[in-house]
């Protein structure tokens, strides 16, 4: 978890940056990226992500 409120905004708009690409595989860490996309965007085009943490996936 990002402590930094300024470090956060960076990141969420780097997540989201990443995303308007439309990617079609999500290889993540933290979940941060796979869960935006989900509640956000939706999986349409998605074909598969993996999650490098227990945490992130239990996030998921």
């Amino acid at each position: 978890m990002v402590e930094d409120p300024m470090a956060a905004k960076s990141m969420s708009a780097n997540i989201h940056s990443v995303i308007q690409h439309k990617p079609q595989l999500l290889m993540d860490n933290g979940a941060d990226l796979t869960r935006t996309l989900i509640q956000h965007y939706g999986v349409e085009g998605l074909i598969g992500c993996t999650e490098e943490t227990t945490t992130g996936a239990n996030l998921l």
